[in-house]
Order: C-alpha cells, then structure tokens, then sequence
C-alpha cells in the first residue's frame, strides 16, 4: 500500500504577456511626431526672419489679382508696361516664394507658404499697376488702393479700406474695419460689419449701396437733375438726409445700419 502525500500545492502564475509589437511601434511613431511637432512649433518662434523682394511682371494685363496676409498697397501709374510689386515677407525655417499665375489678360499675384505647425509667413505687398487696369484685392490688413480706373474689388479680413481717385465701378466687402472712397464717380457697393463707411463722390454714381452692422455711413453726392432713389435703412442712430429722394430716378442710393448714424449730404454742403 502506497503512502499518500500530503502537502500544499501552489500554483504556478502564467508567463507574462507578449507585448503587441505594432503597438510599440505605433505609440514609438506618435510619440516621435509630438516631439517632431513640438519642436517644429519651438524653432519657428526661435528664427523669424524677413526679407524684401521686388518682382516685375511685363505684360498688357487688363486685370491684376493680389493676394497677401498683411497690407497691401495699390497705385495706379499711367503709360505703365508692367505691373511692378515690392513685397514684405516674414517667416520661420522655410522661406516662402512669391507665385504668379497668367491668364489670358489677367495677372494673379500671391505667396506660397510651407504648411508647417508653428507661426506661418506673412506677406505685405505694395503694387504699381496700369491706369486701366481692373484690380482685385485679397488681404488681412489694411487696403489702400488709388488712381485705378479700371475697376477695384476689396475682400478684406481685418483692417481699414481706402479706395481713392478710381472712376471705375467699386466693390468693397470686409469683416472688421472702416470703408473709405473719395473722387468715385463709379457704381459703388461697400459692405462691412463693424466700421464707419465713408465714401465722397467727384461725380454722380449710377448706384450706391453702402451697408455696417455697427458703424456710422457719410455719404457725400453730387446733385444730378434726376436726383437719387434714396432707400435708408437703420434701427438705431440719427438720420441727417441732405437730398430729396426722387421715387422714379434710375439713379439709386441703399443705405443700411443697425447701430450707427446716417449722413446724405450734397456735394458742396459738407
């Protein structure tokens, strides 16, 4: 007959498990791109640089299109060949370049940047461009466009806008800043949210609309002998209409407003 054996039995713990190696080596990965990202980030606040750079464009261009972060510069120069623009540029690691696109008759005008975490490029832009030609803007800052003839659109960001000596039709549309015209003669439709807009004109405009959520608007018109359809359109602030509105004339003036006063004067009275 056999002894039993007597005693406590432990059991033995399982092994360990394997770690996951396409998990070590996806969080190996990302972490490698937070630190590549950071530094990335750290280096372009530590080597902001700048630089000018001139660049001349020859050609019979009817059209000029410019796009920059910054301010941007427009001055138009009879008998100019060429459209001719001195750029401000900024930048951290990776120097922008200055692009330019032909079309037909038109001319575009813009900086490429290096899309890198961090603070991007800036771009500021002063332009010389023929008396004729129609001009397009697109920028962040301030816009000062004067002597163009051929017509001028404004689609600005932040920064006031001031459109001087150009017969031609105007068109300005910007989020935060003060519209300002003087010497139009053209149809003119400026928009802002929040910005007086004050437009002064050396000969009666076909059309006129000018509308802010918060600003005042001060118009200034040359009296023709059909007069103006005036339509004022505001919820707070005064009104001081210096013309008599002429229901049937094709000339038209919109103005509209929620906060802020509302001047029409005529030309000669202000």
């Amino acid at each position: 007959m056999t002894a039993a054996t007597t005693g406590t039995e432990r059991a033995v713990p399982p092994p360990p498990p394997v770690p996951d190696r396409r998990l070590l080596i996806t969080g190996g990965l990302s972490a490698a791109c937070v630190v590549l990202f950071l530094s990335l980030f750290i280096a372009s606040h530590l080597t902001r640089t700048g630089d000018q750079r001139e660049t001349v464009h020859p050609g019979d261009f009817d059209r000029v299109e410019v796009s920059a972060s910054g301010p941007v510069t427009v001055r138009a120069e009879p008998g100019a060949e060429s459209v001719r623009a001195r750029w401000e540029l900024s930048w951290s690691l990776f120097e922008p370049r200055v692009v330019q696109e032909e079309d037909g008759g038109t001319l575009r005008l813009s900086v490429s940047c290096p899309g890198l975490p961090g603070r991007g490029c800036g771009s500021a832009v002063t332009l010389v461009v023929p008396r004729e030609a129609a001009v397009r803007v697109s920028a962040s800052g301030a816009v000062q466009v004067s002597g163009v003839a051929g017509g001028v659109e404004v689609a600005g960001e932040d920064g006031a806008v001031e459109v001087s000596d150009s017969p031609g039709p105007v068109w300005i549309s910007t989020r935060d800043g003060s519209v300002t015209g003087t010497a139009l003669t053209g149809a003119t439709d400026v928009s802002t949210r929040n910005g007086d807009v004050a437009l002064r004109f050396a000969a009666a405009p076909p059309e006129v609309r000018a509308a802010t959520r918060d600003g005042a608007v001060d118009l200034v018109l040359p009296e023709p002998p059909e007069g103006y359809a005036l339509h004022i359109d505001r919820r707070d602030g005064a009104a001081d209409v210096g013309l008599a509105s002429r229901a049937g004339s094709e000339r038209t003036v919109t103005v509209s407003t929620r906060d802020g006063p509302v001047r029409v004067r005529p030309a000669g009275n202000s």
